[in-house]
């Protein structure tokens, strides 16, 4: 069983109970996943259907195991109480209580950023993972968002919150500085979360291979069972081997607050610290009790005997399930190179997921796989079932889906294609949608649309459609919906502004006259030598204040209103290209086949059947004298 097996596959099958009602319900607890089980039970739902929020949580201890009571652990003890001496007494003992309000999720919404917790085998260790995304930005809550989120998170595997974790807020500062520099989480990140006390035993020395730890962690708590992979990757300076010397051993204490008592063995690994090479990728460091063995750069960690060594290029024969598993190495710069001879045989199996840097493949690619990487080259057919993406993608034979920068396909086959740039050589049916694409030869039965080329050899067959629309180019409605949402915003914006405005402007010019004489009185006592009433300066100062603050606002409504242009403007300019693409066959038509132009302002769809043997080598969009686009020749 894997490490946190027990605690992910629970059994959430459930009793339906229609006539319940769920309403909010507020509880006491020491165990949060047992209570979250309970409830869904109670009321016919599933696990995922529940959510819960911390109101508060209290902290106990015991001393000695004779004491009946525990006492509360009180936030100006803590310090006193949890000391090392304590921890690793087997009296000492410690326990949580939960008040928790559990809900029922009213929406499939998540937490912007994937975290997963991990842990080692005692958990006297647990990280978290940040995987990087683009969908979170700086605020003001961050830091507590996330640090509740990783306390819920904790909870769920009955990990103490608050004790143990003197280095958590630092450390999750780190995630928050970061997202705030570069305005969203750029690259995976793995933070300490807890640090108990490790037991050791009494022991000869002992060598830990931590790159399989590692990925044996992962493959335990974050993978899912298609996730898995056999191949251990490991990033530059993490620790590679760790060597523990000789040692008397000692007790420890988990971060669930279990004591960990040592166990009296005198085993030692056969692995020994004299017995291990390592190449100029890893570098030694020796410490009092312990030696490490750290990379010097990303990549997968090889081993031959007792050699070891950190590789960023694989060649294997196959990648499946059994053998190699899943491989995520992307992050590492890992360039995967498989060549297979064995015809009868998928060089990539069916239901692999990878992603590394590049993938290269001498063979035919499995159902239901997924390939990601920067470069993937595949010198055979994709299942119809696969899913590729990629920046630069180039593929013999085509049936499943791609999504890439660039594509370079010899035979599109009843595939999918999403991209920027889409060069196929024989398209026999499927899907191209892409902003430029180049074929060279189209028989039938296919779909090519383009927001601003397509230029094809030679048509050989019939019912194929060519299609000229904005909205074809990859990402356009995700880059249209975020300008429209900036543009809401900026309504908004623009609304309020006005509002304040307009309640300025109105003060200022309903005041102007009493202002006047203000001025004009405080004028007079000046020239008399009298001292001006405090009241009457407080109405200067206020109109004063009144009209710089109009004349601020004025100014943010104005840039306001500049940039709700430029963003109309963008998304005029993705529309307005449609006047400028072309259709470019350079050979004659064959018939029943269509030419489409889908123009978004105003919205009209407009066709045109091409007929056998007809020569319109260039077609596009014409004006008519009456201000109609047509479909044309632009050649006539």
């Amino acid at each position: 069983m894997g490490l946190f097996d027990g605690l992910f596959k629970g059994d959430d099958t459930v009793i339906a109970s229609p006539s319940r009602s769920f309403r909010d319900i507020v509880v006491e607890t020491s165990n949060v996943d047992k209570e979250l089980k309970k409830v869904a039970n109670k009321y016919g739902l599933s696990l995922s259907e529940l959510d819960f929020t911390i109101i508060s949580y209290k902290s106990y201890f015991k001393l000695s195991k004779e004491s009946k009571k525990y006492r509360l652990l009180k936030e100006v003890e803590k310090e006193e109480i949890m000391t090392r001496e304590n921890l690793l007494s087997s009296e000492f003992s410690l326990k949580q209580k939960y008040k928790i309000n559990i809900f029922k999720r009213v929406s499939n919404t998540k937490f912007p950023i994937k975290i997963s917790l991990g842990a080692n085998k005692e958990f006297t260790k647990v990280v978290a993972n940040f995987s990087k995304t683009s969908n979170v930005a700086y605020h003001d809550r961050l830091f507590g968002d996330i640090s509740t989120e990783l306390d819920k998170k904790k909870l769920k595997q009955g990990i103490l919150i608050g004790l143990m974790d003197e280095d958590a807020k630092q450390n999750i500062n780190k995630v928050v500085s970061h997202i705030m520099i570069n305005k969203s989480l750029i690259e995976n990140i793995k933070i300490n979360l807890c640090e108990g006390i490790e037991r050791f035993s009494q022991s000869g020395e002992v060598t830990i291979l931590r790159y399989k730890e590692e990925n044996e962690s992962l493959n335990a708590i974050t993978r899912s069972a298609k996730e898995k992979s056999n191949i251990d990757t490991v990033k530059k300076d993490d620790v590679v081997i760790e060597v523990i010397r000789s040692q008397v051993g000692n007790d420890g204490r988990s971060c669930k607050g279990d004591f960990l008592a040592k166990e009296n063995s005198n085993d030692s690994s056969k692995l020994k610290l004299e017995d291990i090479t390592h190449s100029e990728n890893i570098h030694r460091t020796d410490e009092e009790d312990r030696v490490f063995f750290i990379a010097n750069k990303d990549g997968f960690v090889q081993r031959e005997g007792n050699h070891f060594d950190i590789s960023n290029e694989m060649l294997v024969k196959q990648v499946n399930m059994r053998t190699t598993g899943s491989i995520s190495g992307k992050d590492n710069g890992i360039k995967l190179n498989i060549e297979n001879d064995d015809e009868m045989s998928d060089a990539i199996g069916s239901g692999v997921t990878l992603e590394t840097k590049e993938i290269k493949t001498k063979g035919n690619v499995g159902s239901n796989t997924k390939l990601k990487a920067d470069l993937i080259e595949i010198e055979g057919q994709t299942h119809q079932s696969s899913y590729i993406k990629g920046k630069v993608v180039k593929i013999k034979l085509h049936k499943g889906s791609v999504e890439a920068d660039k594509v370079n396909i010899d035979t599109l086959e009843s595939g999918t294609v999403i991209a920027d740039e889409v060069f196929v050589n024989t398209l026999s049916g499927g899907v191209i949608k892409a902003k430029k694409i180049f074929i060279l030869k189209v028989i039938s039965n296919a779909e090519i649309s383009a927001s601003e080329v397509i230029e094809i050899s030679e048509i050989a067959g019939s019912n194929n459609k060519l299609i000229i629309d904005p909205r074809a180019q990859r990402g356009y409605d995700k880059v249209v919906s975020d300008i429209e949402s900036k543009i809401n915003g900026l309504d908004s914006s623009i609304k309020d502004n006005t509002k304040i405005v307009n309640r300025l402007k109105k003060k200022i010019i309903d005041d102007r006259d009493t202002v006047e004489e203000v001025k004009k009185r405080v004028k007079e006592m000046k020239v008399t030598k009298q001292r001006s009433p405090q009241t009457m300066i407080n109405k200067l100062i206020s109109d004063r204040d009144n009209k710089i603050e109009f004349n601020k606002v004025v100014t943010i409504l104005k840039d306001l209103k500049e940039q709700k242009e430029q963003m109309s403007q963008k998304i005029q300019d993705f529309d307005e290209s449609i006047l400028d693409a072309q259709i470019t066959v350079n050979a004659p038509w064959k018939e029943y086949n269509e030419v489409i132009f889908k123009i978004t302002e105003p919205k009209q769809v407009l066709l045109r059947s091409m007929k056998e043997n007809e020569i319109a080598n260039n077609i596009g969009l014409k004006l008519t004298k009456d201000k109609k686009y047509i479909i044309a020749n632009l050649n006539e």
